[in-house]
């Protein structure tokens, strides 16, 4: 295990680049790490702790993006707290962005806002976000875009403008359950036309903009879910040949 602080030497995207190329676990002490650039992640990064990393951005159009990673591997993300804290605005874009990637674990981190997308995930498999929460992002909280087998279970979203998970481009086969919203913008989980046979289970859906749910995909299983309180339907269903059973709608102003 390695400890950041080790590494510093005046630029603290440089001092987690070059910890993060040891090789080994990654440890942020308790403490803010502001840096004012983007970085790239590693195939088997391993960042934890309770550290506070927040993208200061110094210009006008500077990245809008903390981290990313392009067809990498076995990356971790545990316990941190991420987040987007400059007073210009940067390029509108998601504060963690992961191209291609497979095996990714993120849990128990705390995303704050971001200036479009807290997490996107484009063409990504076999991961799981976990336990983690994301506030106040000026787009949708976290958006999967042609992807497979991600495991999204326990995260709780709120305040973002948007949906808080957005489901786009032939999504498919993914696991939604135990994610929570007390107030949103739009739908806690919108799943759109084409991303089919996913897993809706075990959500509260309470104060969105719309919606609680809606799935406007085919062959989706929607079980168990609670939704209350929402501005339109508890759960809107779109698409054919979806399994809608057990699900709790309480005064939605749709009644249903």
């Amino acid at each position: 295990m390695l400890n950041v602080v080790d590494f510093y030497t005046g630029n603290w995207a440089q001092a987690i680049t070059n910890a993060m190329a040891e090789g080994k676990p990654v440890y942020f002490p308790d403490g803010t790490y502001s840096v004012n650039s983007t970085i790239t992640l590693n195939s088997h990064a391993h960042f934890f702790g309770p550290g506070h990393i927040t993208l200061n951005a110094p210009l006008t159009g500077s990245p809008g993006m903390l981290f990313k990673a392009t067809d990498a591997f076995n990356i971790t993300l545990d316990g941190l707290k991420l987040s987007f804290t400059s007073t210009v605005l940067p390029v509108f874009e998601a504060l963690l962005q992961f191209n291609g990637c497979s095996k990714l674990n993120i849990s128990n981190v705390n995303i704050l806002n971001a200036r479009k997308w807290a997490l996107q995930f484009i063409g990504c498999t076999e991961s799981a976000i976990c336990n983690s929460t994301a506030f106040n992002s000026d787009g949708s909280a976290i958006v999967l875009d042609n992807c497979n087998k991600l495991v999204l279970t326990g995260n709780e979203i709120g305040d973002n403008n948007s949906f808080g998970i957005y489901v786009i481009n032939g999504t498919t086969r993914c696991s939604f359950v135990g994610n929570r919203t007390e107030a949103n913008g739009l739908e806690l989980i919108g799943i759109t036309y084409g991303c089919d046979k996913n897993l809706v289970m075990g959500n509260h859906a309470q104060g969105t903009g719309d919606n609680g749910i809606s799935i406007t995909s085919r062959f989706c299983r929607v079980i168990g879910n609670h939704c209350e309180g929402n501005l339109h339907s508890g759960i809107g269903i779109y698409g054919e040949n979806n399994l809608v059973a057990n699900n709790v709608l309480l005064s939605n102003v749709s009644r249903h």
